[in-house]
């Protein structure tokens, strides 16, 4: 799958991967036509799931069920083999070298706008000051989320909050409670490798997978995350995956001998659309319309005010909030569907 927008693209380095070992390549370049799927691919879910690379997921599902029934996927990879940049965010966080920095940067970062690219310096620096706000134990959290504590606040309205009874929507920290006594029993990567894997990866990387996979009739087998590999890579010290700055350390140097230099050294990029700048174009009037003041306030969960001025900085490129608006499109989607 590839992009015209040549930040999202990796067209080049799947040819290169097709060509060394003779294999069979077809590409598809995802224009924003695909989000005529919008409503068909959330209904698939089955339920309000905010993860927009279900288009591509999607996509090339249905061009793998054109020849076979069921393929393997490299799921779980990134949190095995420490491959996400929070990790290294992380790390960088705990330097004492790099404390000078944590008073500089976050109003330096603030008077930019966002980057129009995929991965923008500028974007990188905005997350990681996001994640400074926060005590060192928290940092990881808080980069995993979209929504912070402020956010949340503002947000959500006074009815949701009274509805859910014993469950507090604003603790950020509430679904991960089981997790943090576990955590302490490996060093601090492996820790944070271990949340990711019982929650990112289970509810979210899987759930999307699999939902996706199957709408094109396509099964997934999910080899890394076989048991015996699990306790492998969790029996290895953390330094073995993320290695100073470079994740996925000891996977990179075994595969040396099988895969070129460029492709396993290359900027960890991820299954992404330009969501971003769609919707200010071509799904301007999807997000108007399921996001109008009307559906708002008729669902009675979310203050509109907050939403409104989401939507106003977004489409003036003050700030990228796509990932908030796409998610509260999704949930609003889906409840116009199933409820």
């Amino acid at each position: 799958i590839g992009f015209a927008d040549q930040s999202y693209d990796e067209l080049d380095y799947a040819r290169r991967i097709a060509q060394k070992f003779d294999t069979e390549h077809e590409e598809f370049v995802l224009s924003p036509q695909a989000l005529e799927l919008t409503e068909k691919l959330i209904h698939h879910l089955d339920e309000p799931l905010g993860d927009f690379s279900i288009f591509p997921t999607f996509l090339v599902s249905q061009m793998a069920r054109k020849h076979v029934k069921a393929i393997l996927s490299g799921d779980g990879g990134d949190e095995l083999f420490a491959g996400y940049e929070h990790y290294q965010a992380q790390k960088l966080s705990r330097s004492p070298a790099f404390s000078p920095l944590h008073k500089i940067l976050p109003p330096l970062v603030r008077k930019f706008p966002p980057s129009p690219k995929k991965k923008g310096l500028w974007n990188k620096l905005q997350r990681y000051c996001q994640g400074l706000e926060h005590s060192s134990d928290l940092r990881h959290f808080r980069w995993m989320m979209f929504l912070s504590q402020k956010n949340k606040e503002s947000l959500y309205s006074g009815d949701l909050v009274s509805e859910l009874g014993g469950i507090n929507p604003l603790n950020q920290l509430e679904p991960f409670d089981g997790f943090f006594n576990r955590m302490d029993s490996f060093d601090k990567t492996t820790g944070e490798l271990f949340l990711d894997l019982n929650t990112y990866l289970v509810d979210d990387i899987l759930v999307k997978v699999d939902r996706m996979s199957m709408a094109a009739s396509l099964e997934t087998r999910v080899p890394l995350i076989d048991h015996k590999v699990a306790e492998f890579m969790f029996s290895l010290p953390g330094e073995l995956k993320l290695k100073g700055l470079t994740t996925k350390w000891i996977f990179k140097k075994t595969m040396e001998r099988l895969l070129p230099r460029e492709n396993i050294y290359r900027r960890k990029e991820g299954f992404s659309i330009p969501i971003k700048h769609w919707l200010r174009e071509d799904l301007k009037d999807l997000m108007l319309d399921s996001l109008s003041e009307d559906r708002i306030k008729h669902s009675g969960f979310f203050n509109y005010g907050t939403i409104k001025d989401m939507i106003d900085r977004h489409l003036q490129g003050k700030d990228n909030f796509s990932h908030q608006l796409w998610a509260l499109m999704v949930f609003e989607i889906w409840k116009q569907q199933y409820l």
